[in-house]
C-alpha cells in the first residue's frame, strides 16, 4: 500500500496508529518496524493498517474478498465488496482493494460505514 492510499484513509477516518520513536531520525521513506510497516506522512508517521484492520474498519459491511486472475494490471485483480456488490474497492493487492472499498463506503462522509 503506497502512501498517497494511507493519507486518503487518513482523510477519511480511518483510525491509523501513529508511529512514534524518539530514538530514530525521522526517514523520508516509508520502511519496515518489527514486522510492521510505517507510512511517513507529512504530519508524521503512522502504521499502515493491516488486512484485517481494514476488513474490522468496514464496520460489518464487507461481504466479500475476490480474485480474479483475467483482469488487466490496470484495473486491479483483487475486488473487494459490500452491499450485495454494489460497492466495491480494486486493487493489485488484498490490502488494497478493501482500503479502496473503505474509502468507497466513507465518500459521502458517512462515518458509520
Amino acid at each position: 500500500m503506497n502512501r498517497v492510499l494511507v493519507q486518503e484513509l487518513k482523510a477519511a477516518g480511518f483510525p491509523l496508529h501513529v508511529y512514534q520513536s524518539p530514538a530514530e531520525p525521522k526517514c523520508e521513506h516509508d520502511g519496515l518496524v518489527y514486522g510492521h510497516t510505517i507510512a511517513f506522512l507529512t504530519d508524521g508517521a503512522f502504521f499502515v493498517p493491516t488486512l484485517e484492520e481494514l476488513m474490522q474498519a468496514c464496520a460489518g459491511k464487507f461481504q466479500r474478498l475476490t480474485r480474479y486472475s483475467h483482469r488487466a494490471q490496470t484495473e486491479g485483480e483483487w475486488e473487494a465488496t459490500a452491499y450485495m456488490g454494489l460497492m466495491r474497492g480494486n486493487g493489485l493487492t488484498p490490502d488494497v482493494a478493501v482500503a479502496r472499498l473503505y474509502l468507497a463506503l466513507h465518500a459521502n462522509g458517512d462515518a458509520s460505514a
